[in-house]
């Protein structure tokens, strides 16, 4: 069990840090790592599929990407990820796109969001514990999240599918 700091944002957002934890995404032969926060308060989810869904930078995730995703990412990832969808369409030969959704989400400041997500082969979580799944959606962040950290996850990642269930002191 990892010891767990409470911790709440300039808006008022509380979440949980967990020291040393580590997401390695693999894709298609190609891997990147970075550090993660667990997001108590995110509950995002493919609407399709249901599986949990984790934000990461995109700058983490370049690595991972081919060439032609980076460029439409850059170019129309900000404003339009169903852009960049259309864009990579004729790029289908080396499995990206069948990975690819667009998810929609709601945040502070945004109602009717649609970020740009894919699957990946495999998502290895390193910190007390290894953990790993394919059972994720991982979301592209055009923003750097935060000081730290690359990647904000859905607790249901780390419970196993399971919803977080906060302690109540009430």
């Amino acid at each position: 069990q990892a010891v767990r700091r409470s911790a709440s944002s300039s808006r008022g957002i509380s979440f949980f840090i967990i020291p040393s934890l580590i997401l390695k995404i693999l894709v298609n032969g190609r891997s990147c790592q970075m550090p993660a926060l667990l997001d108590t308060g995110n509950d995002l989810c493919e609407p399709l599929s249901g599986l949990p869904v984790l934000v990461a930078d995109y700058q983490a995730l370049r690595i991972i990407m081919p060439e032609y995703l980076r460029q439409a990412f850059e170019k129309f990832g900000h404003d339009s990820p169903e852009t960049v969808l259309h864009e990579i369409s004729s790029h289908n030969t080396d499995g990206w796109l069948k990975r690819m959704r667009l998810i929609p989400f709601a945040s502070i400041g945004k109602q009717n969001g649609l970020l740009l997500g894919f699957k990946p082969d495999m998502l290895i979580l390193e910190g007390q514990s290894k953990r790993q799944t394919n059972q994720v959606m991982i979301c592209i962040s055009a923003e750097p999240l935060g000081n730290g950290y690359q990647a904000v996850l859905n607790p249901e990642i780390l419970n196993g599918g399971e919803k977080y269930k906060e302690a109540s002191c009430a």
